[in-house]
């Protein structure tokens, strides 16, 4: 269901943005299950440059808005 909504999330934003997919039930994710908290899906996490959690969303589709805005207030070295 939320496929479609990152893919276009993906399409929008691509070179100011790398989208990563986490299947949180696979062996070889857990890390960042575990760095990030994630216990539903679908869950959506912006990170900064160095790995700082910056916005979430849990449930529902992304808002490319909200996305856009949280990525305009990142300093350029955050990015």
């Amino acid at each position: 269901m939320a496929r479609p909504s990152v893919d276009g999330l993906e399409r929008a934003l691509h070179g100011r943005m790398a989208v990563v997919r986490v299947d949180i039930e696979s062996p070889a994710a857990q890390m960042v299950v575990r760095r990030y908290g994630l216990r539903a899906t679908p869950t959506y996490v912006l990170v900064d440059g160095q790995g700082n959690e910056v916005w979430r969303q849990v449930g529902g589709s992304p808002d490319r808005a909200v996305i856009e805005q949280r990525l305009a207030g990142l300093a350029p070295s955050r990015r």
